[in-house]
């Protein structure tokens, strides 16, 4: 099973975005990717934003 941390690092490396391009693309701030990348869990909403994005770059 992928963790949302996982499939952060991997949408990152697969479209080459740093963590203010991955931010614009899921539609919050910086620091809110910064806190999931460091434990943080996303709220139900950015999960299926993660996941969406996730599966676009896994196709």
């Amino acid at each position: 099973m992928v963790t949302y941390k996982e499939m952060l690092q991997k949408i990152m490396e697969k479209r080459g975005y740093n963590q203010e391009q991955l931010a614009n693309a899921l539609e919050v701030n910086k620091a809110q990717v910064t806190r999931w990348l460091t434990g943080a869990i996303p709220k139900i909403e950015n999960l299926r934003r993660i996941k969406k994005l996730y599966d676009e770059v896994n196709k």
